[in-house]
Formats: C-alpha cells, sequence, structure tokens
C-alpha cells in the first residue's frame, strides 16, 4: 500500500518529535513534490485527528507531546523505515474481533499481508472459545495476516514467533522481563498480559497453509478487569508508552521471525522464556487428565513432556497447568 502524503508527514514529524528538530513546510513540499497549501491542509487534517502539531511563523513545524492516537496514518508512518514489504492496516474504533475481520477481509480479496487494528473489541477471542477482554483506549488489539511458506506444525511455531516477538518489543521499549506460558500465554510475574490466537487457512490440494491469522492481545494499561479476572490477568503498566509503537514493533519482529520461520533460531528464546519448562504439569488429552514433567521445547515449538514411567510425548496444541505442590 503506497504511503500517502498524510503517512509521509506523519512520518517526518515523528522522526524529528525527540530531537526537538523543526520541519520546513517548503521543505516538505519539494521532497514530495507537492505545494505547500498541500503541506498546510496535511498539517491541518494531522491536528484534526488530535496530534500536537505547532506551527510556528517562518519556522516550520514541530510534533511536541506524548500522544496516543490509533490511527492507520500513525502506524504506517512508524512502520515505513523498518518493513521492506508493502503491508495494509485496517484500524477500527470498534469491531467484534480483528481474527474475525481479517477472515472477512481475505474472503473479500484483500490480499495478505495486511494488518487490523482496533482500539476496542466487543467479542475478542482467545483459544478454546474464551473470550479476550478488550476495553477501549488500555490494549492493543491486532491481527497479522501472512503466508509463510511452512507446512504441519505451522501454527504452533508461528505461535511461538508470536510470543517472542512480544517478548522482545515489551523488553525493548519498557526494560520488562516478561515469560512465556506455553504455548501462547505472556505472563509478567504472576499475571497474564498477553494472549495469542494463531488461525491457520489450509490450501487442500496442496496440504500447506494458505495464510496464517495471528491475533494478538496485549493489555497495556487496563487495571479493571472482570471479577472471573482481576487474580490472574494483568498489563504492561506503561502509560507513556503509545500503541502505535508497540504495535509496529511487534509487526516489524514477527515478520522478521516469520521471513526465517524454517530456520526456528527464535525457539531458544522461547525456551529461555517459557515458565513451564523444568515443571511439573497437567493437562488433557482425549479427555484424560494426564501429569507429566515439562522437559523441553522441540525445534518447532512443541512441548516435550516426560511421565513417571520415562516415556515421552509432544504436545502440539491444547492448554497445561503448573501444578502446585503442597507442603
Amino acid at each position: 500500500m503506497k504511503p500517502s502524503l498524510k503517512d509521509n508527514v506523519l512520518r517526518e514529524l515523528i522522526a524529528t518529535s525527540q530531537s526537538g528538530e523543526v520541519i520546513s513546510g517548503q521543505n516538505l513540499a519539494i521532497k514530495y513534490s507537492v505545494s505547500r497549501n498541500a503541506i498546510w491542509k496535511t498539517i491541518k487534517a494531522l491536528q484534526a485527528d488530535g496530534y500536537a502539531i505547532i506551527a510556528g511563523k517562518n519556522r516550520g513545524y514541530i510534533l511536541e507531546g506524548n500522544y496516543d492516537i490509533l490511527s492507520r496514518e500513525d502506524i504506517s508512518a512508524r512502520l515505513a523505515d523498518k518493513v521492506v514489504t508493502d503491508i495494509g492496516i485496517f484500524v477500527h474504533d470498534e469491531i467484534d474481533s480483528t481474527n474475525s475481520e481479517a477472515k472477512r477481509l481475505l474472503t473479500d480479496g484483500i490480499c495478505e499481508p495486511f494488518l487490523v487494528v482496533a482500539d476496542s473489541q466487543t467479542a475478542g477471542r482467545g483459544r478454546f472459545g474464551r473470550s479476550f477482554y478488550s476495553p477501549p483506549g488500555t490494549g492493543v488489539y491486532m491481527t497479522l495476516v501472512v503466508s509463510p511458506e511452512i507446512e504441519t506444525n505451522a501454527p504452533v511455531t508461528i505461535t511461538a514467533a508470536a510470543a517472542v516477538a512480544v517478548c522482545r518489543v515489551v523488553k525493548k521499549l519498557t526494560g520488562k522481563e516478561v515469560q512465556i506460558k506455553w504455548v501462547n500465554d505472556i505472563f509478567f510475574g504472576a499475571r497474564k498480559i498477553c494472549g495469542i490466537l494463531t488461525e491457520a487457512v489450509a490450501d487442500m490440494e496442496t496440504g500447506t497453509f494458505k495464510h496464517i491469522i495471528i491475533g494478538i492481545g496485549i493489555n497495556l494499561n487496563t487495571e479493571d478487569f472482570p471479577p472471573e479476572l482481576s487474580d490472574i490477568a494483568g498489563s504492561v503498566g506503561d502509560s507513556k508508552l503509545s500503541r502505535s509503537e508497540l504495535i509496529s514493533e511487534v509487526t516489524t519482529q514477527l515478520l522478521g521471525l516469520i521471513e526465517n520461520i524454517q530456520n526456528n533460531s527464535f525457539i531458544d528464546e522461547y525456551r529461555e522464556r517459557s515458565c513451564v519448562v523444568g515443571k511439573e504439569i497437567e493437562f488433557y488429552k482425549n479427555g484424560e487428565k494426564l501429569s507429566a514433567f515439562a522437559s523441553d521445547i522441540d525445534v518447532s515449538g512443541g512441548l516435550v513432556v516426560t511421565f513417571s514411567d520415562g516415556t515421552t510425548d509432544i504436545l502440539r496444541s491444547g492448554e497445561v497447568s503448573v501444578r502446585v505442590t503442597q507442603g
């Protein structure tokens, strides 16, 4: 998707906002081969969107203050210098589910890669039919759709890549260390701050996956959770962090990992961040509750478990809980 003038001007403003550099309207007009009046109208449009752009006579423009405006232009501007591949971006104030919208866009013929983002979700989706609490203004709700060359274990491998991407970005932007609960949850301390829902669209003729839909929900500053979540859910807790910045960083990291998904080089990092490996766990298989020792993560992101009789198995899907011992 070719950047608009609005995208380009906002990118220039964001790039210089930290240094306090003033951008000349004349220079912008020359750079993008438009009139000064076109630049002025673009600045006015950005100001109407809520950006604090100061315009001084004969001194140009500067973007001031902290802001958290979720817009296609802002995300595009932040991605422009990081992602080589053109990526479609669809931003909604409110939607049922970003994953559901992604499926609708695929049905409508929209080509991947593309990104769906929402300020809030009315029917945010988690694994096993659960809902994902998605109030406005406090979280990141995003879905990235890609079409990597990958077979068989795609969902668990892509989910592992997404988990690593989120962990890297949280560390980079906040300095906080977070952990991964196999296969799709990110924890800060004892509380879940992020969930990942990966869905695959298969190509029945080739036996491969045609599209991978990666839904990521991050509680950035959410404080008031429903009673059923109040004891387990938490937030990153950084009021200065822009959601657009978080989205662009996660997208950049994830696209980079997917580009080299076949070598699975990120699995070592996934293993190191696991809060499950090395512990006794419980899980269900074929309706039966089982106990085992979580001994490793395999090269595709599967959880290797060892039973009391020494036999092993590899979990590719499902949910595990860490056993709490008494005493």
